[in-house]
């Protein structure tokens, strides 16, 4: 967000185009010369006067910041989804050779997020003496897992138990040090380790613990997390649009 007044200048673009290591870069790099493209393969497709009414558009980001709490290298993502319900009908009370107010715009959408904060190495939790870093990512994510987008809706664990088989996914044992395979019951967060008495959270199944690193940066598994919420979310709306009472909405809406 800019001051007011402050334009950009292009600094840093000029400053890319005269660097010393771009030259050396393009001096030493294989181009290949007297291929032409492959052409374009234009689809044509028949389209009928069908125009969306809704538009629900499902967007995920995650930042992750250095964490200043004495231990070197630990840090944390923020990891956020939002959907965005756009209701287009608002758009045929425009005169079509007029240019809209923006507060037509923003009066058609409402938004909903759902927020979490991911730990990665060098970070427990406070009062826990047994805590690990990879523990408490692993909690964690079983509860951004049990978030809910609306209310009256199931949360986004449950519609993971709605469409993975009930048959319990054998795994390695998540907890320190332990080889043990487990069996991961998607309905039950009361499971524990035999042999470790680690406990086992539904949300192991989907084994993002085996990517996390205790010593370096967590970045990538931070947005695999991500990445599943966002396909989580897709499928918990087209399940709250299921209902007898609001499956005829389907019909007008367009999913992005």
């Amino acid at each position: 967000m800019p001051f007011d007044g402050e334009i950009a200048t292009g600094e840093s673009l000029l400053h890319l185009e005269r660097s010393k290591a771009v030259e050396s870069f393009e001096g030493v790099i294989r181009v290949r010369k007297g291929v032409a493209p492959d052409p374009v393969n234009i689809v044509d497709i028949d389209r009928d006067e069908w125009l969306p009414r809704r538009v629900v558009a499902i967007d995920g980001s995650s930042v992750t910041t250095r964490v200043q709490n004495g231990f070197p290298g630990a840090e944390a993502s923020l990891i956020t989804l939002s959907v965005v319900f756009i209701d287009l009908t608002e758009l045929d009370k425009i005169d079509p050779d007029s240019i809209p107010s923006p507060r037509v715009f923003n009066n058609m959408d409402t938004a909903s997020s759902l927020d979490a904060v991911l730990p990665g190495s060098n970070i427990v939790r406070d009062g826990n003496p047994n805590d690990t870093p990879k523990r408490f990512f692993r909690s964690t994510v079983f509860n951004a897992l049990n978030g809910t987008l609306d209310a009256k809706h199931e949360s986004l664990l449950g519609t993971l138990q709605s469409i993975v088989p009930a048959k319990p996914r054998a795994i390695s044992c998540p907890g320190e040090d332990c080889d043990e395979v487990v069996n991961i019951n998607l309905t039950r967060d009361d499971q524990v380790c035999a042999s470790c008495q680690e406990r086992l959270y539904p949300s192991d199944s989907l084994r993002f613990h085996e990517r996390f690193n205790e010593n370096g940066s967590n970045g990538e598994v931070h947005g695999e997390v991500r990445h599943v919420i966002e396909v989580l979310s897709l499928i918990n709306i087209l399940r709250f649009f299921e209902h007898d009472d609001r499956i005829a909405y389907l019909r007008d809406c367009v999913f992005v």
